[in-house]
């Protein structure tokens, strides 16, 4: 039985074709992320990096490179589904 190639998985391929060299976990990390040993990026992974950018455009709220779409993209609102 042929094993997964990524470091440390061990875990069996079970192959649709004859191409695969990893296991489902990371052929669907591949597959999705573009590495068989990417995570996803959650919501809190960015959370620093959205509090600078919410700092910055506040301090050059009159500079026209923002552009409207990012000046006003603390003002919106959730989007509700509709009933």
């Amino acid at each position: 039985m042929i094993h997964c190639r990524v470091p440390g998985c061990g875990r069996p391929i079970v192959r649709h074709d004859r191409w695969r060299a990893h296991c489902n976990t990371h052929h669907c990390r591949q597959r999705r992320h573009g590495h068989p040993e990417q995570r996803g990026v959650m919501v809190g992974d960015l959370k620093f990096y959205r509090k600078l950018v919410r700092e910055r455009i506040k301090r050059n709220k009159d500079n026209s490179s923002y552009g409207p779409n990012l000046r006003n993209a603390g003002a919106c609102s959730p989007v509700t589904a509709a009933t």
